[in-house]
């Protein structure tokens, strides 16, 4: 008999695995609980014994963690897992619950980070949370003033998530919370933070809750840090940098000043920009890059052997188990140890494959819906490029230096270049590191067998969506000059 899904699995569907709209949202606990019912997940909590158990890192200071890797392999799901397992709980009457009592107990109890006892009892909703979620911020940017408003109500939410600050006062005041950190909080909540203050809002956030909270330290998480530099138009024109920067400075300040507020900070987004991040603030940062070896690596995607504990939950047969593996398998870490599968894709396959009847087996292409159609279409327009494009599409390895980091500086360039006349840089190879730097990030390529810095493509899905892409570019770019209005990267 085949799975059906619940209620609470549709809608877990429609607010997970569908396009994002154009608004700021926060992380939430509380989707975590949903997704540890349903069927088809995947347990990945042994990742918090890296987060909150130095020695299973080596880590002797504040761990700052950056991930990165394409859409759709966890990244926002898991930081949903680190929210529930850490944030504190309250009784109604406003005294921290016992972790036994909690929420995050019922969750985890059940999951593989339970077999840690003292991990548990020491780490589990022990902490203030600051969640942020940049979907959205700066999607549309017509003015500056309006992506402030956006990061204004961001905040604002995650203030709201603390109402036991709004007793807080410059009379009744037993936290030593300044007068600026109250007036701070004030404006928030009337959504007036200025410019600077925004730079400096997540500091000043951590500090406040770690006094509030008999000095407590805070879990600062980020999801899609790089969002704003990846979702502006084509050309990112001067208010588009302005947000990027500033979100940049707002992060740097949070990681630069109040180490001693902090207990462990997780970011996480599609590109290498953090590298840069990194480099300019002289921090010790831990990055975890998509497809690296690293310990991180088999908590992004699903792994071969979570694979076949899905397939026997499901009694799928052997036909269906090869016809699986060969649409959706081919992602290999650097060392080509191990081979990882895009989540949402095989998410999706089992959800829809719960509705239907094992004879009707959904293979088919969900990949779509973490990315939209055209965005590779430009760079196809480079004949260097289209040389190499086609020999992918042939099942063939590539080999060629793929950049480790992005600069700021390398992304304009690369939205500058979506914005011109492809005939006029033709003959300049130089670009094409861009180009598959780019494709990488994206998920579009995955190492290749034998030698170091070969590439190709993935799996079967993949190839598919190469091949709308070049129907995309014939059919809207062949012979006609791209222009600002024809692309928006990841839109």
């Amino acid at each position: 008999m085949f799975l059906q899904p619940t209620h609470s699995f549709q809608l877990l569907l429609l607010l997970l695995l569908t396009f994002q709209s154009f608004q700021v949202r926060a992380l939430a606990p509380n989707l975590y609980k949903t997704l540890v019912a349903l069927p088809n997940h995947v347990d990945k909590s042994e990742m918090l014994r890296y987060i909150f158990d130095q020695n299973a890192t080596n880590q002797t200071d504040v761990p700052y963690y950056f991930i990165n890797c394409p859409r759709g392999f966890g990244k926002s799901v898991n930081l949903d897992m680190i929210n529930s397992f850490a944030s504190f709980e309250y009784k109604s009457d406003g005294q921290p619950k016992h972790p036994n009592d909690t929420t995050a107990y019922q969750i985890f109890k059940k999951l593989k980070i339970s077999k840690y006892d003292n991990l548990m009892s020491q780490h589990m909703a022990r902490y203030p949370v600051l969640s942020l979620d940049l979907t959205g911020v700066g999607s549309l940017i017509t003015n500056i003033e309006q992506t402030m408003q956006d990061i204004n109500s961001l905040l604002w939410f995650e203030l709201e998530n603390f109402p036991q600050l709004k007793s807080v006062n410059s009379t009744t005041n037993q936290y030593n919370i300044t007068d600026t950190e109250i007036t701070f909080m004030n404006q928030l909540r009337q959504k007036q933070l200025a410019i600077d203050q925004i730079v400096n809002s997540l500091y000043i956030f951590k500090k406040i809750l770690y006094k509030f909270f008999n000095e407590t330290k805070v879990v600062l998480l980020i999801d899609e840090y790089d969002y704003t530099a990846f979702k502006s138009p084509a050309t990112l024109n001067s208010h588009a940098q302005d947000v990027y920067y500033v979100i940049n400075d707002m992060i740097a300040q949070s990681l630069i000043m109040g180490r001693q507020y902090t207990k462990a900070v997780i970011i996480s987004g599609i590109s290498t920009l953090s590298y840069g991040l990194d480099r300019v603030l002289g921090l010790t940062t831990r990055h975890y890059p998509f497809l690296d070896d690293h310990e991180f690596t088999h908590f992004y995607g699903i792994t071969e052997s979570e694979l076949i504990a899905l397939f026997d939950k499901y009694k799928c047969t052997e036909s269906e188990r090869r016809a699986v593996r060969a649409h959706y398998k081919g992602y290999q870490t650097s060392s080509k140890h191990m081979t990882i599968y895009n989540t949402q894709s095989i998410f999706q396959y089992f959800h829809v494959r719960g509705m239907k009847s094992p004879r009707s087996w959904p293979i088919e292409s969900y990949w779509r819906k973490v990315d939209s159609p055209g965005c590779l279409a430009p760079y196809i327009k480079h004949s260097g490029f289209r040389t190499k494009f086609y020999e992918l599409l042939d099942n063939k390895t590539i080999k060629y230096s793929i950049e480790k980091s992005h600069s700021s500086r390398s992304l304009y360039n690369l939205e500058d270049l979506r914005d011109r006349n492809f005939t006029q840089i033709d003959s300049d190879d130089s670009y094409l590191g861009l180009f598959f730097t780019d494709m990488f990030e994206l998920g579009y390529l995955s190492h290749g067998p034998g030698e170091e810095n070969s590439y190709r493509v993935p799996n079967q899905e993949i190839r598919e969506i190469l091949h709308q892409e070049l129907r995309i570019y014939k059919e809207r770019y062949e012979g006609v000059e791209i222009t600002t209005s024809c692309i928006i990267l990841l839109s």
